[in-house]
């Protein structure tokens, strides 16, 4: 029987507990630095290392079937909104040979991938708000204890 793979397992391996306490915490301290001290924090790789989970056949459905009705779903990472957009049945053959160049020159991003990037970075950022609001409790606690007496 296979074992059942979480989905954080495969979109946010570097959240494993075991990487992250490697050293005495050295493994937590180095993905923060890695990834904020990065000027577009990382979306690049993180683009790629789901474009590679896509490509591989590794990467799971996210958007519930939903893209899988459209014909060459995608996104422009540069818009705002991320939305997704589709080759329809009047898309003409140069349409469709642009869209597939950008596609694979990065200018655009399949809509799966995309959509599990965002998946990515979301848990990145959960991860460490959840950090942040342990360090204030933490820091909260030890402000109500009373100062050691000389």
């Amino acid at each position: 029987q296979e074992a059942r793979v979480n989905i954080t397992d495969v979109l946010l391996p570097e959240l494993h507990a075991d990487g992250l306490q490697a050293n005495g915490g050295k493994g937590l301290m180095l993905l923060l630095v890695q990834r904020l001290a990065s000027a577009d924090l990382h979306m690049a790789d993180d683009l790629a290392m789901v474009k590679a989970l896509h490509l591989g056949g590794k990467l799971p459905d996210l958007s519930g079937g939903q893209l899988s009705a459209l014909d060459t779903p995608f996104v422009n990472p540069k818009d705002p909104e991320g939305s997704v957009q589709a080759l329809g049945a009047a898309s003409s053959k140069e349409q469709r040979q642009q869209t597939l160049l950008e596609l694979s020159d990065g200018r655009s991003v399949h809509a799966g991938v995309w959509l599990a990037c965002q998946v990515r970075r979301g848990g990145f950022l959960d991860f460490v708000q959840a950090l942040r609001e342990c360090y204030e409790e933490d820091m909260g606690i030890a402000a109500m204890k009373p100062a050691p007496k000389p």
